[in-house]
């Protein structure tokens, strides 16, 4: 669900004509500059914009660190973009292989409403334009260590073939396909959310908040942040 490197995204544009979605707020890319080429619809409205983003062709959507970028592909995934990639590298990435930046967005072009369930889209939306600051990151594994000790579950959403490479002790281990269709996750507790990057751990957060665990929150960190912390590994 994403793409892996600069080169990768170079190649895509050189291909096709795809549409490249900031998610970033406006006063983010009014001060940062944007990849050239780009329309910017912050995470929080982008539910509330629905037509500007096409279904017919290839849409990139990035940010300043690719956790945003996770949580608006999977959420236009769930609505049923299924052409929709995430570029991990985000913005920064893109001008640190030496490309530049604009201070110029794309102007907003409608491609009509998708046919999506109203009440689905609203619960969507409620999910994104309620996002709290930090975007439901959970700040440093140290912080996280320190809330399971207190009680909270930390769950693992990597692929069984990560699990091979070690896991947190005491993690809950359930693969991201595999989170909607699980009864062992906790509604009464809180929970932090892991992977090997932090990629799927951004892509499961819609999935987990709308299906009703408001508990939830990510560590953007990755796996081997939790090592680095001290962290009991098995």
């Amino acid at each position: 669900m994403f793409i892996r490197t600069v080169e990768d995204l170079e190649e895509a544009i050189a291909a096709s004509d795809p549409v490249l979605l900031d998610v970033r707020t406006a006063a983010e890319v009014e001060e940062d500059g944007t990849i050239p080429g780009s329309i910017n619809i912050d995470l929080r409205d982008l539910a509330q914009n629905l037509e500007y983003v096409p279904t017919d062709q290839p849409v990139y959507v990035f940010c300043a660190t690719a956790w945003r970028a996770g949580l608006a592909t999977s959420a236009l995934r769930m609505l049923g973009y299924d052409n929709v990639l995430g570029f991990s590298p985000s913005a920064p990435g893109w001008e640190a292989a030496g490309n530049e930046l604009t201070m110029d967005v794309e102007p907003l072009v409608d491609y009509g409403a998708p046919d999506v369930e109203p009440e689905f889209v609203a619960a969507v939306d409620e999910f994104l334009s309620t996002l709290p600051e930090g975007y439901l990151t959970f700040p440093g594994a140290d912080n996280a260590l320190e809330a399971q000790e207190a009680g909270a579950v930390l769950l693992d959403v990597r692929q069984p073939d990560n699990f091979e490479e070690g896991y947190v002790a005491d993690a809950l281990t359930i693969p991201i396909r595999e989170l909607a269709a699980s009864d062992e996750i906790p509604t009464d507790t809180d929970v932090v959310v892991y992977c090997q990057t932090a990629w799927r751990t951004s892509l499961s957060m819609p999935i987990l908040h709308l299906l009703g665990y408001d508990n939830v929150r990510g560590f953007p960190g990755g796996f081997d942040a939790w090592a680095e912390a001290g962290a009991e590994i098995f």
